[in-house]
């Protein structure tokens, strides 16, 4: 009997494993495609081979995005207890294919929506973590290396992340099959500091590849946006870019810089302009060079390349050359740059 009980187990083990592996290879069949932006950031398994650990965008989901139990769930002070439970994060995707989030959910979403399944992790005071078992990519013997390295053939301090080519099936279950890199890297130098807040900088863009790319500098800073990196001991957690809402102007042929591979494109930030304002809990805008903050009180931020879409590009001259994309910079911190 006992004989008989260690086959039944071992038979289920197996089965579930069969049904496992035919899952994925149905969703990688069947499943729309879509990218995630993503940085690789751990060493290799010796064991089983290289891989690279993966942390995305949509890794860390703010309190903003919250719908229905979430939402009441997010006043609980003791969020351990929702640790593991499954949660829906619905997409929406650009011109490029990219996916971010629109919103998150505990309630399965209606069939025939974009969303990608996960569970809750660690959580907190206004944000959740989120694993969707796609949080390791395994590759070719060897080449695992590269693919940690955030900045590839980029100059140092130039911020390059991977975007992941993901499978999604019916249910919400992701399932990786690649990668791609953006032809874009990202720079911010010079910045100048007064008193722990940031004055002026400048933003470079460089094309990395090995053909022409045409970037997008509308007037008025107008291609770029102020990005908040949240830290749990700010002390102000509303704070926001005044101008977030902000709709991009219409594009004009001047408006387009094409850079060969290895030429760069450079913005000077000047963080008096009100268009980098922000928004905290006085509810004024002000400008983020005149935070009278310190230390920890101080907040990150970054910046962020965004061009208008396609469709607003289509009938300019050299709009087959546009990058669509989203590229990061770095945060800084007064006079301060991490990774």
């Amino acid at each position: 009997m006992r004989k008989l009980l260690i086959i039944c187990v071992a038979v289920l083990q197996v089965l579930l494993l069969a049904f496992m592996a035919g899952q994925r290879e149905y969703v990688l069949r069947t499943g729309r495609t879509i990218y995630l932006r993503t940085v690789p950031v751990d060493p290799r398994d010796f064991f089983r081979g290289d891989y690279v650990s993966l942390r995305y965008e949509i890794s860390s989901v703010e309190n903003k995005y919250f719908r229905d139990g979430l939402a009441t769930e997010a006043k609980d002070t003791d969020s351990r207890r929702y640790r593991g439970r499954p949660v829906y994060v619905v997409l929406k995707v650009d011109d490029s294919n990219l996916a971010d989030i629109d919103y998150i959910t505990d309630k399965k979403p209606q069939k025939g929506g974009l969303y990608i399944r996960g569970r809750r992790d660690y959580s907190y005071d206004r944000s959740i973590n989120v694993l969707y078992g796609i949080e390791a990519y395994f590759v070719e013997q060897g080449k695992g290396e590269q693919l940690e390295r955030r900045r590839f053939n980029a100059p140092d301090q130039a911020a390059v992340s991977l975007e992941m080519k993901v499978a999604l099936g019916g249910n919400g279950i992701a399932v990786l099959n690649g990668y791609r890199r953006p032809p874009v890297a990202i720079k911010v130098e010079n910045i100048e500091p007064k008193k722990g807040a940031v004055q002026s900088c400048q933003l470079k863009l460089i094309n990395i590849s090995d053909k022409p790319v045409a970037i997008i500098d509308l007037p008025d800073n107008g291609s770029l946006k102020l990005g908040i990196d949240s830290r749990r001991w700010y002390r102000d957690k509303n704070l926001r870019w005044a101008n977030e809402n902000i709709l991009p102007e219409t594009v004009e042929d001047k408006d387009i810089h094409i850079l060969q591979p290895n030429q760069s494109y450079e913005f000077n930030i000047n963080f008096n302009d009100p268009y980098w304002s922000v928004i905290g809990k006085q509810g004024k805008p002000i400008p983020i060079n005149q935070l009278k903050l310190t230390g920890w009180e101080t907040p990150y931020f970054n910046l962020v390349y965004q061009p208008p879409s396609k469709e607003q590009c289509k009938v300019l001259k050299d709009a087959d050359l546009i990058w669509h994309g989203k590229a990061v910079s770095n945060s800084f911190q007064g006079d301060t740059n991490r990774d």
